[in-house]
């Protein structure tokens, strides 16, 4: 924490997971110090991979691909087989998809166009889509 010149005033900066409460956070603070607390302006400056330095204003937004989306993802690319598959919502196996970890998964074709998320399966070794994007043609 540190004085911003006011001081009952506090300026932090909270490094966190998504869904953390930082409201409840500074309530929480206020609480422990003896009395109340509230935030005076709360700004987000990351989320995942993503920081102040990628924003644009919005007169010069541009839509990137979906895949930019998900950078964070752990990411499969898939050929043509597979992705036909892929836009028919097939579950498949770890093995099939080349998958290992938790996921989900960003799976991409060979030009890096997003076809699906992929998540685990109710099925031991199974994973199956959260959403598709590719359509069967």
């Amino acid at each position: 924490m540190a004085p911003t010149g006011d001081p009952l005033v506090y300026a932090i900066t909270v490094a966190c997971s998504s869904g953390t409460y930082v409201r409840s956070l500074a309530a929480d603070l206020g609480r422990h110090l003896g009395g109340g607390a509230h935030l005076r302006a709360l700004r987000r400056t990351a989320i995942g991979s993503f920081t102040e330095s990628d924003a644009t204003s919005v007169e010069d937004v541009v839509l990137a691909p979906a895949a930019v989306a998900l950078r964070d993802y752990p990411r499969v690319e898939v050929g043509a087989a597979v992705a036909s598959a892929i836009a028919h919502g097939k579950a498949m196996t770890r093995h099939d998809l080349v998958v290992d970890g938790d996921g989900p998964w960003a799976v991409v074709d060979r030009e890096g166009v997003l076809l699906a998320v992929y998540e685990v399966g109710f099925t031991a070794g199974v994973v199956r889509p959260a959403v598709v994007l590719a359509s069967a043609g």
